[in-house]
């Protein structure tokens, strides 16, 4: 077990392209993370990954920083000695990211145990990951691994801001809706990709058909007798799924199906802020989706909708950290839906977070986030890393 910085810096042999191209990715990625974040590679072609796990460490040696590294050549008490290595004792100051190095022995039954035993702990102690760490967590996991890892650890899963597959060819960007210099492309999926597809976006098919008997979303009713029988959640992580491996007409459908049942809700009982939320975060779906198809003008119709409900909920509920936080999401996905961005709404939702900085300082993501939009307002450049924390309900 391993747990201190790389030699020192060394000529690097020049990277293939595949890692040449998950470096300029991973370098985009921790260019715009202000925090905590975890990244998850799936491993087919080791080699990249140390390739990627040197430059890496190179860059951040530049910054005064240093990699550490959570890596062992034996299976036995892996999960226990990660956990201590990564939980164990405080950060340091210098601790520029963590790379857990969990995708050795495939296969083989002492290693599958103790990647089990480490994903099932790792998702016990998902709020101490964020809460502790201010470096983000390189998660290596073997090919096939992630499906794993999406059954046995579904926070941690919920909480990923990509996964990446590194293999001899070019590698297979998976982008999960967050980072919109990504585009979503449909391409062919590997045997763990259609697997967790078939999952989530099955389990949403069959609820549909079995509560609304093969009605279409155009074609559901507000006083159809199971409106209230089927959860929003699965619809969402079926959506999610979709579009983090491109398949957008699919996701558009789910995302009219989130948008129908939603505003039912909300027409019959109006009286109940929760429902007319659900229709601003499933406006936000229809959004993404629009986006990742390249239609701008429908993308920004749905963000302008979920804002001005937003901008309703705020004078319903007053100004509580929620509504707030919604709110200047909302802001944000209008605002960078065209470039250049609008740095007026970006602006107006820097306030917002800059006043949720002060009323919670306990809750470092407003702090995250409001170092992101100051960046984008100083840069000029739409690159701002979607916070999207209303999706994820």
């Amino acid at each position: 077990m391993t747990s201190a910085p790389l030699p020192p810096t060394r000529a690097l042999p020049p990277l293939e392209a595949a890692a040449q191209q998950a470096w300029q990715l991973l370098e985009r990625r921790l260019r715009l993370l202000h925090g905590f974040g975890l990244l998850v590679y799936s491993v087919r072609t080791p080699a990249l990954a140390d390739a990627l796990k040197a430059r890496l460490a190179e860059h951040l040696r530049g910054q005064q920083r240093r990699l550490v590294v959570i890596s062992s050549p034996h299976p036995e008490q892996f999960a226990e000695l990660s956990l201590k290595t990564l939980l164990g004792v405080p950060e340091s100051v210098d601790t520029g990211a963590y790379w857990l190095e969990a995708h050795r022995g495939a296969g083989r039954a002492l290693w599958d145990a103790e990647r089990r035993e480490l994903l099932l702990r790792l998702n016990e102690r998902r709020s101490i990951l964020e809460a502790e760490h201010h470096a983000p967590l390189i998660l290596l996991l073997p090919a096939g691994g992630v499906a794993d890892m999406a059954r046995l650890a579904p926070d941690l899963w919920h909480i990923r801001l990509q996964s990446t597959e590194l293999a001899a060819a070019l590698p297979v960007i998976r982008p999960d809706g967050i980072d919109r210099a990504v585009e979503a492309v449909d391409q062919p999926l590997t045997p763990e990709a259609a697997a967790e597809v078939e999952a989530a976006l099955g389990y949403w098919v069959d609820q549909w058909r079995l509560n609304f008997d093969g009605l279409s979303a155009y074609e559901l009713r507000p006083d159809h007798p199971r409106l209230w029988d089927i959860a929003l959640w699965d619809g969402g992580r079926a959506l999610d799924v979709c579009l983090q491996y491109g398949r957008l007409d699919q996701a558009s459908m789910v995302a009219q199906e989130l948008l129908s049942v939603s505003r039912w809700r909300a027409q019959a009982e109006s009286d109940q802020p929760l429902h007319l939320r659900d229709v601003s975060v499933s406006l936000n779906k229809v959004g993404a989706v629009a986006q990742a198809q390249g239609d701008w003008t429908g993308a920004e119709e749905a963000y302008r909708e979920s804002l001005g409900i937003r901008r309703e909920l705020v004078e319903r509920l007053g100004d509580t950290p929620q509504a707030l936080d919604d709110l200047a999401t909302s802001m944000v996905r209008l605002a960078t839906v065209r470039e250049p961005a609008d740095t007026s709404l970006l602006s107006e939702a820097a306030t917002i977070y800059a006043a949720l900085v002060q009323r919670c300082p306990q809750v470092t993501v407003y702090a995250d986030r409001l170092a992101s939009m100051q960046n984008l307002l100083d840069t000029g450049k739409n690159a701002f890393p979607d916070p999207r924390p209303d999706d994820s309900k």
